[in-house]
């Protein structure tokens, strides 16, 4: 449930606002003591390379 929202805010914004890069990060408050910590990232095809390094160098 929580990634299809995430996904969904993704779509969303791509659709309204046209990026060339975009991460959607979710911190949903935890519920028996996991975490839920959804991220999901778009790019155009010209930002692929980035993307691919923004998601090596994440923490």
């Amino acid at each position: 449930f929580h990634e299809s929202c995430i996904n969904t805010i993704l779509l969303d914004l791509v659709q309204l606002l046209e990026p060339k890069y975009l991460e959607v990060y979710g911190d949903f408050a935890s519920r028996g003591g996991i975490a839920i910590k959804p991220f999901v990232n778009y790019a155009i095809k010209e930002y692929q390379g980035f993307k691919e390094k923004r998601l090596l160098n994440a923490k």
